[in-house]
Order: structure tokens, then C-alpha cells, then sequence
């Protein structure tokens, strides 16, 4: 079973696993900010990984710099 990253290569692009694998020969790992909001299955991570044949990393941020954004224009 293919993970939530592949499911959508494959549906939105029409990738197969070896079109994954050329396009994403380029790259070294890729990068996924995780805000917290939608929770990140390991399992949907692992298959995307085994998918793209590239290492995902997850690193946690904060929505603040957003927020002081939206504030900034919000109160003009």
C-alpha cells in the first residue's frame, strides 16, 4: 500500500514508482515542516519514503511568524 505522498504523486501527476524514483533522484532528502495540525502517520511516512526512494525528515515548527503576519495586516 502506497503512502499519503505517493497516493498523491500518483493520482495528481500520474506517476508510477519508477517516475518517483527519476524525479526524485535529484534530491538529497525531502523536507517535512510539521505544524502539529494534521498528525503524521510513521507507517503513510515510511511508504512515502520507500516510494520517492529518498529519505524524508521531519522537523517541527510554529505557526508564529504567520501569526504576527496575519496580526500585522489584520490591524494595519
Amino acid at each position: 500500500m502506497a503512502g499519503k505522498l505517493a497516493q498523491d504523486f500518483m493520482e495528481r501527476l500520474g506517476w508510477d514508482a519508477v517516475d518517483a524514483r527519476q524525479n526524485f533522484d535529484y534530491y538529497d532528502r525531502i523536507l517535512l515542516l510539521d505544524t502539529g495540525i494534521v498528525s503524521i502517520d510513521d507507517m503513510n511516512l515510511l511508504e512515502s519514503c520507500d516510494y520517492a526512494q529518498v529519505p524524508v525528515e521531519t522537523i517541527p515548527v510554529n505557526l508564529d511568524n504567520l501569526r504576527k503576519l496575519l496580526e500585522q495586516l489584520l490591524n494595519g
